[in-house]
């Protein structure tokens, strides 16, 4: 027969205080925060809208319409990259690589940036076979235990041998499983990350990899390098040029063609890899600067990837730096309630990689953008968008935490009756066929009472998460949030409706039952 599992009173307790203590005030302020840096946002992206300027990419003295350009004035700007401004990258540029010469072909060495990967061959161990030791969990009228499967089951047919009418009252309640790990298996990988050095299966690993030191990679380089901060100039004049946060924006991934060289004899009788790479122990097999022709461990393969972009597009103000945009972007203050906010900031670049910055990524939103990007309704749009995007992947968070933390209130409510009908089916369990019956009925009736408590909780939540979103849109926008005060209200009303119905036992519904029963005898009576 199956059973209510009614927890721990010490768990639902903690279960109570997590989610009155610690969730439901989090959802409050998460919620209450996320609408006002999204409606902040969107005030900004308007404001940028109205106030920006057209630049002209000949020059950087005046507006493409004429009009005087100040430090601090909000510019669009789109113009080409002059490819002959970019910075001509060798081997001195990366640490380690300085003895290599003529290491980039003429047409690759030339990028607004450029990144170095360096992998080195490494042993990876991973299970090919688990098995799965189960665990039964026996609960009797006496107490708990839990004992092997094995053990259980011989247990158990022993129990039914001798007493099966006590044996009723055994319950298996539940079955845990650990999975173990019985073979592993060996791989030669090329790796940027160390794996690890301790092996379960030390002479497998041998097998498959020989010597497996797993070392650690030869630093031999930075991740990446940029041309210095006003150094990528625009077309045609030159007038324009690229500052330092716009070149880290850019994505590099373009491949970087290498100049060929054939392995020399150090390198075809090499198995690791040298301290120092010089152009005797290292070669160049496709777009690769390799220092061994095999893959033993530690064997390095070093690749290049490049940025060097057709195009640019920049939104932002313009800095007292002579061509150049503020690297902190301008700033919409034209909103006491926004007053201090980072979604304030307008400084947009395209081509870009999503925003690396966690608190711009938190107040405006993650997007890449590419080199299509050329007028500013378009990029507005993307702005918008990663605003739209970034403000409902919060709401979903601050509603599901409302959820999760009016259940957790609900939980006191859904343990005792689980342990009130958990004491009926033991008490009505060695009667037969009543004991079933009631089994069965208990069941359903729990799972009626977890279905309304799961929709209880559903409606309020959806009523706290717009009360919140109502206050914040009062201020803001109070015509919205007039009209979402009043769906709140409704979801309200409806979770109070639904206790109340299914609450039952009240002292009014006794009175008007004895009521009626009156009415029903004084009716007969007359007749």
């Amino acid at each position: 027969m199956g059973s209510t599992d009614v927890g721990n009173p010490c768990s639902v307790c903690c279960c109570l205080l997590f989610g009155m203590c610690v969730l439901f005030p989090f959802a409050l302020v998460f919620t209450g925060w996320n609408e006002q840096v999204a409606v902040c946002r969107a005030w900004a992206l308007d404001g940028a809208e109205q106030k920006a300027v057209a630049l002209d990419c000949a020059q950087h003295t005046s507006d493409a319409s004429g009009g005087a350009l100040t430090p601090g004035t909000l510019g669009f700007l789109s113009c080409g990259v002059n490819s002959s401004t970019f910075k001509t990258f060798s081997g001195n540029d990366f640490t380690g690589l300085t003895s290599l010469t003529n290491l980039f072909e003429p047409a690759g060495a030339s990028a607004a940036a450029m990144t170095m990967s360096v992998k080195s061959w490494q042993c990876e161990e991973t299970c090919s076979r688990s098995v799965c030791n189960r665990r039964l969990d026996e609960v009797s009228s006496d107490g708990k235990a839990k004992v092997d499967e094995s053990e259980g089951r011989r247990l158990l047919s022993r129990r039914l041998g001798e007493e099966p009418a006590k044996e009723r009252n055994l319950k298996s309640k539940s079955k845990s499983c650990t999975s173990r790990c019985v073979e592993w298996s060996h791989q030669r990988v090329l790796e940027g990350s160390v794996l690890s050095t301790s092996f379960e299966d030390r002479y497998g690993a041998e097998r498959a990899c020989g010597t497996i030191i797993n070392p650690q990679p030869v630093k031999i380089g930075t991740s990446d390098v940029h041309a210095s901060a006003g150094q990528v100039s625009t077309l045609p004049a030159n007038a324009w040029a690229l500052n330092e946060k716009q070149l880290q924006a850019l994505p590099i991934a373009l491949g970087v063609a290498l100049s060929p060289r054939a392995a020399s004899g150090t390198v075809n009788s090499a198995t690791t890899a040298p301290a120092q790479l010089d152009q005797y122990n290292t070669y160049v097999q496709g777009n690769a600067l390799k220092t061994c022709t095999g893959n033993d461990m530690g064997c390095l393969e070093i690749t290049f990837l490049k940025a060097a972009p057709a195009r640019a597009t920049m939104l932002g103000a313009v800095s007292s730096m002579s061509g150049q945009m503020n690297v902190t972007g301008w700033e919409e203050s034209e909103y006491w309630v926004c007053k201090g906010s980072h979604a304030n900031n307008i400084n947009r670049f395209c081509p870009s990689t999503p925003l690396p910055d966690l608190e711009d990524a938190m107040h405006k939103g993650s997007m890449a953008c590419g080199e299509d990007v050329t007028t500013m309704p378009h990029l507005l749009a993307i702005m918008k968008s990663a605003n739209s995007t970034k403000q409902w992947m919060f709401r979903a968070i601050g509603f599901f935490c409302f959820w999760f933390a009016i259940s957790c209130c609900f939980q006191p409510i859904e343990s005792a009756l689980g342990f009130i009908t958990n004491m009926m089916d033991d008490g009505t369990d060695c009667i037969p066929c009543v004991g079933s019956a009631v089994d069965c009925l208990t069941d359903i009736f729990m799972g009626m009472v977890k279905a309304i408590l799961c929709v209880v909780s559903f409606c309020c939540a959806v009523g706290w998460f717009l009360s919140v979103v109502v206050v914040m849109w009062f201020v803001m926008r109070p015509v919205m949030g007039m009209a979402l005060a009043v769906v709140a209200c409704c979801f309200c009303a409806g979770a109070g409706a639904l206790l109340h119905y299914f609450k039952g036992g009240s002292s009014k519904d006794s009175s008007r039952f004895e009521e009626e029963e009156e009415m029903s005898d004084m009716e007969y009576d007359n007749e």
